[in-house]
């Protein structure tokens, strides 16, 4: 055993962000939590406030931990992040939240749903990611214009913990359509038939990579 004797385990759910630090023979050293609510800003959509809840949150989540007797941060080996998805937070260039996030159970985008379903022979629900990107892109060409990237809950928190603008291969099965799972890439044809620009897509990793 080193010093880095624990591991810091995150998962930011949709009402509330919880953590736990573990030692290697997976004996709970802290826990902690904190809660959050969703938007409702119309009938039938569903949001959550990034900056606070993927990020303000959890991050107390952390403070919380780390005042435990006895804990420090020198004893952090790594840290891994899970949360609620799919979801769509649209970011600038830094990682500024600009709108809302759209959540799995947001209903905004059905027209695309069906959209898609037809030009693919698809059965997508109204959870998968691809038709409220394509939303998103239609409805608010100002803010899309803006976005250079988009986050679930998970990986907006990686990001904001060490820069790297990612998706794993387990979330990406829900994005629809847009992802290819034998490949493990996008589809470039598909994107460019709904208007998606390949650029704001974030890099493709398996979940247990190191970024």
């Amino acid at each position: 055993m080193t010093d880095a004797d624990l591991l810091l385990g995150l998962d930011i759910g949709t009402q509330g962000a919880k953590g736990v630090l573990v030692d290697r023979r997976g004996e709970v050293h802290a826990q902690a939590q904190v809660e959050h609510d969703c938007l409702y800003p119309q009938p039938g959509w569903v949001e959550h406030d990034v900056q606070a809840n993927w990020w303000e949150h959890p991050a107390a989540v952390v403070r919380k931990l780390l005042g435990h007797p006895g804990i420090s941060p020198a004893r952090v080996a790594a840290v891994n992040v899970s949360g609620l998805y799919p979801a769509m937070g649209p970011t600038d260039g830094e990682g500024n939240p600009i709108a809302g996030a759209i959540l799995y159970s947001d209903n905004r985008a059905l027209a695309e749903v069906d959209e898609v379903n037809a030009a693919l022979g698809l059965k997508l629900t109204s959870e998968e990611l691809t038709p409220k990107l394509m939303w998103f892109l239609r409805h608010r060409p100002d803010l899309a214009g803006r976005m250079r990237m988009f986050f679930d809950a998970a990986h907006y928190a990686t990001y904001r913990l060490c820069g790297a603008y990612v998706a794993d291969t387990i979330t990406l099965g829900l994005w629809g359509a847009i992802y290819s799972a034998p490949r493990a890439a996008w589809r470039a044809e598909t994107c460019a038939r709904f208007g998606i620009p390949v650029d704001v897509l974030p890099a493709i990793h398996p979940p247990a990579t190191i970024v």
